[in-house]
Order: structure tokens, then sequence, then C-alpha cells
């Protein structure tokens, strides 16, 4: 139990940021808009740890060890899916937003850090029981993943107020410090009965920076974001359709790509003397053919980007003033392998490994505070979650809150863990 608080509190402050992405932060952003400032300074900061089967029983079992018999194995096993998702982000950082006649002018600073994978069933259960358990059975580890990103991002944007409607832009620049990524395009394991041979086929492409230093601020790639959201407004409604952190980084070409392309047919090796093996006739009849190139090149990698439409209609029930109802996706290619088209924009929302996540929203006030509450279905968890803030308004404005309160009031296993905070102070 140290261990996992001493973990906690170290992830929490490392330094990192985490955009304006979320249901909640839509409310959060609105209400900190609607108050009368000719300028606003915010700092936020927020850890989430998410997975749609891979619970944190499983997760300390794995780093940190323990007893793993057969019935726990088949206890996981038996809530394993097919593609199993573990996200976590660790985010930092502040935002300045001037107040002018005919709009806002944004700038903000970001530091941060994305883990993304995505590993098949089978490749579980290789890991948990070996290959003796799936004879006559063929593993497929396709479609496995791994992306691990640390970066900053420097924003610039402007939010033009018209009459009625908004229009908000915003350009990005990235510097990248580290990546790794890890793409199994083709994998799979064939076990005759009683091991008598073995059929290992595997298509893996690996892209990592430059290991000579792993200094959190080292300048190994760039690249460039942009942001869009348009508003309008219908009397007591309004429709926000946004894309939120569109953008690439090219990483230098100090970095490594490993390509490797195998067939593998293992026979066994028979021995005819084990008295002397080193007259013995070793007969083996194994055929291989592998493919390994090793490189250093640039390559390009994308972050994750928001795409998503939500509706406002402003109510007057109990304290309750406003309702909003959106859908929010993500958009992250693995590789950059296809033109721009739609066959490139359907692969962005595919492997992105995430759910379009439909919400609903309202911000309950009371005299110094107010409840902002979201309940969602979809995400990296695929599941229904419900995310609740608490705003304080004082001298500076307080948010704290999860994005995952029915996962943390939970007493046994939980597959979503997150904490977010603002401070917001008008200038």
């Amino acid at each position: 139990m140290k261990k996992n608080i001493i973990i906690l509190f170290i992830l929490f402050t490392i330094k990192s940021l985490y955009p304006q992405s979320s249901p909640n932060d839509e409310l959060i952003s609105m209400a900190n808009k609607s108050s009368n400032f000719s300028s606003q300074i915010s700092f936020d900061s927020e850890i989430n740890i998410e997975s749609n089967t891979l619970d944190n029983n499983i997760l300390n079992k794995f780093l940190f060890g323990g007893t793993i018999n057969q019935e726990l194995k088949n206890i996981w096993l038996s809530q394993f899916r097919k593609n199993n998702i573990v996200n976590l982000e660790l985010n930092n950082g502040i935002n300045f937003t001037k107040n002018l006649s005919s709009g806002d002018l944004l700038f903000s600073i970001y530091d941060k850090n994305h883990i993304n994978l995505n590993i098949n069933k089978d490749l579980l259960k290789l890991i948990l029981n070996g290959n003796y358990e799936y004879q006559e059975e063929l593993l497929s580890f396709n479609s496995s993943n791994l992306r691990v990103t640390r970066f900053q991002q420097y924003k610039i944007g402007y939010n033009l107020r018209f009459k009625k409607n908004q229009i908000s832009l915003a350009i990005s620049y990235l510097q990248g410090n580290h990546n790794i990524n890890i793409v199994v395009n083709e994998g799979s394991l064939f076990t005759y009965t009683n091991g008598e041979s073995l059929d290992l086929n595997y298509n893996i492409n690996s892209f990592i920076t430059d290991t000579s230093s792993y200094n959190f601020l080292n300048s190994n790639g760039n690249g460039l974001a942009i942001d869009f959201s348009s508003t309008i407004n219908f009397n007591r409604s309004k429709i926000n359709f946004y894309v939120d952190n569109l953008g690439y980084i090219k990483w230098n070409r100090k970095s490594i790509n490993n390509s490797i392309d195998s067939t593998f047919n293992f026979n066994g090796i028979t021995i005819n003397n084990f008295n002397n093996l080193y007259d013995s006739i070793l007969d083996y009849n194994d055929s291989y053919s592998i493919n390994i190139t090793d490189q250093n090149i640039k390559y390009k990698t994308y972050i994750t980007a928001d795409i998503g439409i939500n509706f406002q209609q402003k109510v007057t029930l109990y304290n309750i003033k406003k309702i909003m109802f959106g859908i929010n996706s993500k958009w992250q290619p693995l590789l950059d392998n296809k033109k721009l088209s739609f066959k490139k924009i359907r692969q962005g929302i595919i492997e992105s490994n995430y759910k379009p996540k439909i919400y609903i929203s309202t911000e309950i006030p009371y005299k110094n505070f107010s409840l902002l509450c979201n309940l969602n279905n979809g995400g990296y968890t695929k599941k229904t979650n419900l995310d609740l803030g608490i705003e304080i308004n004082r001298k500076f404005t307080y948010i704290i809150g999860s994005k995952s309160i029915n996962q943390i009031l939970k007493t046994n296993a939980k597959q979503y863990f997150s904490l977010y905070l603002s401070i917001i102070k008008d200038i």
C-alpha cells in the first residue's frame, strides 16, 4: 500500500498538463468565461489511469510482484477482452487569457505525458500460461501496440466573438522529448500436440527516440498542432463543434527504427547419445526466415486529437441552470503510412483505442461553490463513469474532482483512477 501511495504522489507531482478535452472541462471553461474579468490565469493538473479490463489488482501484481496462482490466472483470463487497453495521462500546465473588446486572447504552456497500451488477449494468455495449454490452437497477437510520448506544448489562440456566435482558432508549437512506438502488425504462434513442433510468425515495427540521454527536457523532435471550434447560439441554446490538438511531432534522425519480419518453424532436436553429446548426431529440420532492419531515421507520430460536438440548453430546474449533451472522439493513427483521406480519418479513430464517449453534463451552483457533474459512457474504459467536481469561489477559484468517482468509491477492483485540480485567478 505504501508503494502505491508513494508512486501516485510522484506521478501527480511530475510536470505535465492536460488539455481541455473532457466533457466536464467544457463546463469548467464556460464557468470561468462567464465571469467578468480583464485577464485570467490558471494552473491545471491531472492524473488519469484507465483500462477497459486490467484493474488495479492485476496491475499491482504485475508491477510489484506477489503470488499468482492458476485460480487467479483463470479469473483474469475470464475478464480479458480481445483487445485490452491501458491508458495513462500525467499532465500540468498554465493558461493565461486576456479579455479584449472583440474576443479572448489565449496563451498556454503544457507539459504532457501519455502512455497507451493495447495488448491482445492471446498474448496475455501466453504470458500467463505459456504455450502448453494451447496445443492445436492458433494464438494471434495482431493489433497489439504501445505508445509512450512526452512533450511540451506552447499554444497561442484567439476566441473571436460575434453578436451571437463565436469562432476559436489556436496554433501550437510542440517540443518532443521522448517517444516509444511499438506496433505488432502480424503475430501468431501455433503449437502442435505435445509441443512436437512450433510455428511462429511475427511482423513488428518499433520506433524509439535517442537513447543516449533520458533527460526529461531533451529536444528530440518538434511539430505543430491546431485547434478549431465554432459556437452557434439559438436563444437559450448553443451548439459547439470543436477539433483540439490535431497535430504531429517529427522526431530527429538520431531515432532508431527496428523492423522484424520473421517466420520460424521449430521441430525439436534429436540427441542420439546422451553420454557424449559432442559426438552425437543432432537432427533438426527447422526452417526460418528472418528479415531485420535496424536504422537511424526521422519519423512522424501524431498526438491525441479530440473531435466532438455538444449541445447546451439553459434550463430552470431547481438550482440547475444548464444541461449539456455531447459526443467526444479521439484521433491518433499508430503510423504515418496513409495519405490524408477518409481511410486515414477512419484509421486514426480506430487506432486511438478510444470508444467515442457520449455524455450529459450539468452545473449546479450554490452560494460560494458549484457542483460539476458529468455522466458518460465510452472512452478508454468503454464503460459508464461519473465525473464529479466541485468549484469553490473565493479570492481564487478552486476546482477539484475526479472523472471516475464511481470507481474510486468501489471497495473492490478499480479500472479507472482520476484526479484533477484547477486554480484560477481573475486579474
